[in-house]
């Protein structure tokens, strides 16, 4: 899957995870807006509204203006909640959409190292695994040597007190 600068696994988490957390600071805004027109209940009273007047806002570029229309003069709370809560869901889904391929990209090169870790996690155990076959031959032939060591001993000790029994010269003390 294709994510933009996503060249290795810590920049597609960072991106995915930047994506998401904006995305869910706009869900919380359109919670945040219907609960309000929650609270503000369907009365017959006369609609809250909110003074927009016309104005000329100018841009640090000297070409570009905006003008803000007028919608009446006023506009109404709930309508301007309503809408607010509409753009910020907008918004919210579009940076999910954008993060999905960053998820992707995530996955593939988790999955990459997993396979890059495991093939050497195999070559450990297949060296450990040498070397213990090693040792154990190793601790075997030590065993070996050992009762030999030990038979050896036993027959030079033997050997000497047959010497001393016999004495200086080849003499036997009884």
């Amino acid at each position: 899957m294709y994510a933009p600068a996503s060249d290795g696994l810590e920049t597609a988490r960072f991106a995915r995870s930047f994506l998401e957390h904006w995305a869910i600071w706009f869900f919380v805004g359109v919670v945040a807006c219907d609960t309000i027109l929650l609270f503000m209940g369907d009365s017959d009273k006369k609609p809250r509204n909110i003074g927009w007047s016309r104005r000329l806002i100018r841009l640090p570029i000297r070409t570009w203006r905006i003008c803000l229309p007028a919608y009446q003069d006023t506009i109404s709370v709930r309508g301007f909640l309503k809408t607010l809560s509409l753009v910020g869901f907008g918004l919210a889904i579009l940076l999910e959409a954008a993060a999905l391929p960053y998820g992707d990209a995530a996955d593939e090169f988790s999955d990459e190292e997993l396979a890059r870790s495991t093939k050497q996690i195999v070559a450990s155990l297949r060296v450990s695994t040498a070397a213990n076959a090693r040792t154990a031959a190793l601790e075997k032939e030590a065993a070996v040597l050992g009762k030999e060591a030990a038979v050896l001993r036993k027959e030079a000790e033997d050997e000497r007190h047959a010497r001393l029994e016999q004495g200086p010269r080849g003499v036997l003390l009884c």
